[in-house]
């Protein structure tokens, strides 16, 4: 903080000499190079002419310091210039200044600790966002690296990662691609604290006032092709659970190879709470992996899972470490792909060629409940009685 201050300093001396009556001697460039202010001015076209007229050979560059007595520049120019150093600085602040600030604007340390969490998870996504292949996605994040396609959850519009058609759509996209190329497998993980918190009903309720039964007819038909392009596609799905999963969140772990999970993250499906029919195929898959009388009680029930009881019960493979949970996954990953191409795609055919068809039917079954669930007025009435319910993330 010391040093921002004196760079502070310094600038205000610099523009307080600038904006200073014409009767005092005019600042020179060379004391505005020593306060480190650096100003770059492009040359002259007539300057850059006769240099090349007096030697052709000599490359001529493109700009001159402003520590150069035969250019001038204007005070307005150089006072802008100090205003956004200066307004940059005040922007720039670092963890232990924001968290002073929140603990003197009152609520706490604790509270400012979370409002500096939702500062930086905001951050992070932005981040992600502009480094990362962004132009090609609205809410995924897109990379190719070492043999295997991650795709990142980390949605625009809809709060916590939840799945609307739009977010669906660019998801098969991906699969379809990594599916022709040469990735060995798919890495599915999300940005923020929640993994998924299944399908966005804050953007499908108010679709249901203009016609009930074609949204519902649309929207069911968009759920069914999403999820036969996860039951098809032909490469090992992984998934990166680091926080909670709900709904179709938690439905589609069921559909990948091997999931890890972060040990604070947790699983529920409460369709029944919200007057809903399962999804995504939950109504074969759980039973199938931890047993009807369990499965019962998450679909039915609503109930809870922590990451080491959906591991005890065979929904997850492995249960990580939070500090180090990205770490493990990269290295678990690596693990993976020593594997040959071909190996890892012919072993997944083998494991689920036999439930295929199963996975199929239930689908279709699944969403014609959903819709004809989705076209009786009492349903958006449970649904919004739910959400007005505070939900724990």
């Amino acid at each position: 903080m010391s040093a921002l201050f004196q760079r502070h300093r310094v600038l205000q001396r610099s523009t307080h000499r600038l904006l200073s009556p014409a009767s005092s001697p005019a600042p020179s460039l060379r004391d505005l190079n020593r306060s480190g202010i650096k100003i770059l001015v492009p040359k002259s076209p007539m300057v850059q002419v006769q240099e090349q007229d007096q030697d052709q050979s000599r490359p001529l560059p493109d700009c001159v310091p402003a520590s150069s007595p035969a250019l001038e520049v204007s005070p307005e120019r150089v006072t802008s210039v100090c205003m956004a150093l200066m307004l940059n600085i005040c922007i720039c602040k670092s963890p232990g200044a924001a968290l002073m600030e929140g603990v003197a604007n009152g609520g706490g340390v604790t509270a400012a600790k979370r409002r500096l969490d939702e500062r930086f998870d905001k951050r992070l996504r932005f981040s992600v966002r502009q480094t990362e292949s962004a132009y090609r996605y609205r809410h995924l994040v897109v990379r190719k690296q070492d043999s295997f396609t991650h795709i990142i959850l980390s949605t625009r519009n809809s709060q916590n990662n939840a799945l609307n058609p739009e977010v669906m759509r660019e998801l098969q996209g991906v699969m379809a691609m990594a599916a022709c190329d040469d990735s060995k497998l798919l890495l599915l993980s999300s940005v923020g604290p929640v993994f998924c918190s299944g399908l966005d009903f804050l953007w499908f309720i108010p679709k249901l006032t203009e016609d009930r039964r074609r949204e519902s007819t649309r929207m069911a038909e968009t759920l069914r092709t999403f999820v036969n392009s996860l039951v098809q596609f032909p490469k090992p799905l992984v998934a990166a659970v680091n926080g909670p999963a709900v709904g179709l969140g938690a439905a589609i772990l069921a559909l990948c190879d091997v999931v890890w999970a972060n040990e604070k993250a947790w699983i529920q499906t409460p369709y029944a709470q919200y007057g809903h029919t399962p999804d995504g195929c939950s109504s074969y898959t759980l039973p199938l992996i931890m047993g009807p009388a369990a499965a019962g009680e998450l679909l039915l029930g609503g109930r809870r899972l922590t990451a080491l009881e959906a591991c005890s019960k065979g929904l997850v493979s492995q249960v990580l470490w939070p500090h180090t949970f990205n770490q493990e996954v990269q290295q678990r990953i690596r693990e993976l792909l020593s594997a040959d191409a071909q190996v890892l795609k012919e072993s997944k055919s083998l494991i689920r060629s036999w439930s295929r068809s199963g996975l199929e039917q239930t689908n279709e079954r699944e969403c014609e409940a959903l819709k004809r669930i989705w076209a009786s007025t009492e349903w958006t009435e449970a649904i919004l009685e739910y959400l007005q319910k505070p939900q724990e993330f």
